[in-house]
């Protein structure tokens, strides 16, 4: 679990929001400046796991926190052992961005629930390549999402995924397509190797993914779900069709039930105005939804 999942803990966090903003008044708030402010330490909290569950190492069941995937660059190492956020400490753009994230869920409320990726294992920083990669970018059509085994629909994802492919090479005016265009010939299969297995490989992977998803959501055994992102949203949902969760309606029904939050990156504003105007946006929906 500890490469997908961690808990809401770490060695020394924030004052709560409200607090932050007055003691900032007189100054700009910045990702750096929070961090030399408070000495904050994102570490996950390692005696969480071994204490006797008292304070801020306590298990929390309230909420369970769905991201995408580790939204790390390719070239990183997956992330192993339990950490928050998928940290890389070597990466200072993303320890920048897991002040945003922990941000979001600075509240009391939320310590020590359990949060973990829908497509599990899958390293990359551009979420646009995952909507693709699983057909989330799809704004009505469901209907390539690998909700089951049937390979029926395979040529239909082989052209959308060549289309993506010509369409990026263009657009960026460099580099080399992944995929060549595809021969319809009897032998498609044979012909056309890389796409067709680019497709396998996803399907296997979602499938998992949903597997997996299920065995953590009855070994948290969450009251609610939290989902980071639209792609997040929608492949959760998605995921409802397999077998691995249509043998449990009550966890359809949480999926139906859950909250949803946008990503920081969504409103492409600068931090300050960001964390004034949005931050909040995650408890104003408890509120509403009577949590």
């Amino acid at each position: 679990m500890s490469s997908f999942g961690s808990f809401l803990v770490c060695e020394k966090g924030l004052p709560d929001n409200e607090q932050i903003k007055k003691d900032f008044e007189q100054d700009d708030i910045k990702p750096n400046k929070l961090r030399e402010k408070y000495d904050l330490d994102l570490k996950f909290k390692e005696d969480f796991l071994t204490d006797s569950g008292e304070g801020q190492n306590k298990f929390n069941r309230d909420f369970m926190f769905v991201a995408l995937n580790v939204a790390a660059r390719a070239n990183e190492q997956l992330v192993t052992g339990w950490k928050n956020f998928h940290e890389n400490p070597i990466n200072n753009k993303r320890d920048q961005n897991m002040v945003k994230l922990y941000l979001q869920i600075n509240d009391p409320k939320f310590r020590g629930c359990y949060a973990t990726d829908v497509i599990k294992r899958v390293v990359d920083s551009d979420s646009s390549n995952v909507a693709n990669d699983f057909f989330a970018s799809r704004k009505k059509d469901k209907s390539l999402i690998f909700v089951d085994d049937s390979k029926k629909l395979d040529e239909k994802r082989a052209k959308q995924y060549i289309a993506w492919d010509k369409a990026k090479q263009a657009k960026s005016k460099k580099g080399t397509r992944k995929y060549h265009d595809l021969d319809e010939s009897p032998d498609v299969r044979k012909n056309n190797i890389e796409v067709f297995k680019a497709i396998e490989d996803n399907r296997e992977i979602f499938q998992k993914s949903a597997n997996i998803f299920v065995e953590e959501w009855k070994i948290i055994q969450p009251k609610h779900l939290v989902l980071f992102g639209g792609t997040a949203r929608k492949l959760l949902v998605s995921m409802k069709e397999t077998d691995a969760f249509k043998k449990y309606p009550e966890l359809c029904q949480l999926v139906d039930d859950s909250i949803g939050v946008y990503h920081y990156s969504y409103f492409g504003i600068n931090f300050e105005k960001w964390f004034t105007t949005q931050c909040k946006d995650l408890n104003d929906k408890i509120v509403k939804k009577g949590w």
